[in-house]
């Protein structure tokens, strides 16, 4: 799993899981309504997080899916500072990926 995070005003989520996980739309949609309810469970600080789940993410049960998160989102809150030499899709963004999940 890979997190971008830019502060911002408002708390902004954006989850991306691509077909490469899985074809099925269900399978895809289901991994998405977990990180949100996670997401939303956990009340993180205000700013734009982008969430780009890989394929190991289908096999993990809810509660490794909530530990990974829950330590991604811990990261951002120690890691304030904006590197303005990071480079990223998401402009002045600091990427906080605690877990590869690529196979």
């Amino acid at each position: 799993m890979v997190v971008y995070f830019r502060p911002s005003e408002t708390l902004e989520l954006g989850i991306i899981v691509s077909k490469k996980v899985d074809k099925r739309a269900v399978k895809r949609n289901l991994l998405k309504r977990r990180c949100r309810e996670i997401v939303r469970l956990n009340r993180p600080k205000q700013g734009q997080y982008i969430m780009i789940l890989r394929y190991r993410a289908l096999s993990m049960s809810y509660e490794a899916l909530k530990q990974d998160i829950e330590g991604i989102l811990v990261k951002t809150v120690q890691n304030e500072k904006i590197d303005s030499q990071c480079h990223s899709a998401l402009p002045n963004a600091i990427p906080t990926s605690t877990s590869d999940m690529s196979v």
